[in-house]
């Protein structure tokens, strides 16, 4: 029996006798495989050629999977993670809107081509979506297919995604003219929740979060403070890394609307931030408006993360206790929001100045000490 060609299947004769056939057709995402009886090799060789014929000739499943269905597995799988439910719902509200209309017609049973997600890309580019959104989207659809593929209902490999280039970084810092300017003009359900993030460098999503009863207990310490758990009592995660850290109420702005919020508070609401005795749930209305009113149309309520950091830094916290406060994981990610600017660059250029002056100073002298002593005649010998 000559050997056969790669890619047109293997045989292998098993101890028992019979023959073991194997074989990946195109529609496949891994190998089939099948025995038959024990036979001659060039019958079993045979019936191999036959056995993939009939293989090359389906077509992968006949069950239809729409983007609907992609879609759900996504957002039980996000459920079944953990994952913070307010990103739940956003994730699905995108999905829904912007993947479901796209993909409505499309069979996930078939391959997607790059040309397709190319021509979605250009078309969400089109209506003005950002490139960060769009590349958030397609990953979304690329974990949806992947869950697909592991509940066996799509057979075809998932195609690569190709990020598009992202320019999102952002450097700005909020001044204290800004941050003043911007409170007098929020409504007076939003002033707390901003002068705690512009203090604090807290994320938006996790003071909304926060529950009187985990301020109360320290509310009347000589230092009061917030203990924020990464899980709460149900499970779900709180903080976006897991991980429980403390927010002290340092400054008097914090305590003062601390002390007129608990005075406020519906007692059947288990939440600090709470608007109509409900949680607060989004500013971003009312906060875009201030900003506008103020003059600081360009602020973005993420910039107080960054100034935060930046105020710790310039207070000599060590960083240490600084992330124990804003809630960040690990060090690089921190050191991300720890932006300088001109002010900061010059100010060390005239440190480095100073110190290369001392350094050039000290070794002039040492230099002269340690020189010996050379006799006149010998320097008028070394001039001449």
């Amino acid at each position: 029996m000559n050997k056969r060609t790669y890619g047109t299947g293997t045989l292998r004769e098993l101890p028992s006798g019979k023959w073991l056939f194997e074989y990946k057709p195109k529609w496949a995402l891994k190998r089939q495989s099948t025995t038959i009886d024990a036979c001659h090799a060039k019958i079993a060789d045979k019936r191999l050629t036959d056995w993939v014929t009939e293989l090359d000739a389906q077509q992968g499943p006949s069950v239809e999977v729409s983007i609907t269905t992609l879609i759900d597995l996504h957002i039980a799988d996000m459920r079944l993670s953990g994952c913070d439910p307010d990103n739940i719902a956003h994730v699905e509200r995108r999905a829904r809107k912007h993947l479901g209309s796209y993909f409505k017609d499309f069979d996930f049973a078939k391959p997607l081509k790059k040309a397709f997600l190319k021509r979605y890309a250009e078309a969400r580019l089109k209506a003005g979506a950002a490139r960060a959104t769009i590349n958030r989207e397609r990953s979304a659809l690329r974990r949806a297919i992947q869950l697909g593929i592991d509940e066996e209902l799509i057979c075809v490999p998932v195609s690569k995604f190709e990020k598009l280039d992202e320019n999102n970084i952002r450097t700005g810092f909020i001044e204290d003219e800004a941050y003043r300017s911007i409170l007098a003009f929020l409504p007076d359900h939003q002033k707390m929740l901003w002068c705690f993030a512009y203090y604090l460098g807290v994320r938006q999503g996790e003071l909304l979060k926060i529950r009187t009863e985990w301020l109360l207990p320290y509310w009347k310490l000589a230092e009061p403070y917030i203990k924020i758990p990464g899980y709460d009592a149900n499970g779900k995660r709180v903080t976006k890394s897991g991980k429980p850290h403390t927010i002290p109420l340092y400054h008097k702005d914090l305590r003062a609307f601390v002390e007129m919020a608990l005075a406020k508070l519906n007692p059947k609401c288990p939440y600090l931030f709470q608007y109509r005795g409900s949680r607060l749930s989004s500013i971003h209305t009312g906060f875009a408006k201030a900003c506008d009113d103020a003059g600081y149309p360009d602020v973005f309520f993420h910039d107080t993360r960054r100034t935060a950091v930046r105020r710790m830094e310039e207070a000599g916290i060590p960083r240490r206790k600084a992330m124990q406060i804003t809630g960040h994981l690990t060090e690089a990610v921190y050191k991300r929001y720890d932006i300088g600017t001109e002010a900061d660059a010059t100010e060390a250029g005239v440190q480095l100045r100073d110190h290369e002056e001392k350094f050039a100073n000290r070794f002039a002298n040492d230099s002269e000490r340690s020189r010996p002593a050379v006799p006149a005649t010998a320097s008028r010998n070394m001039l001449n």
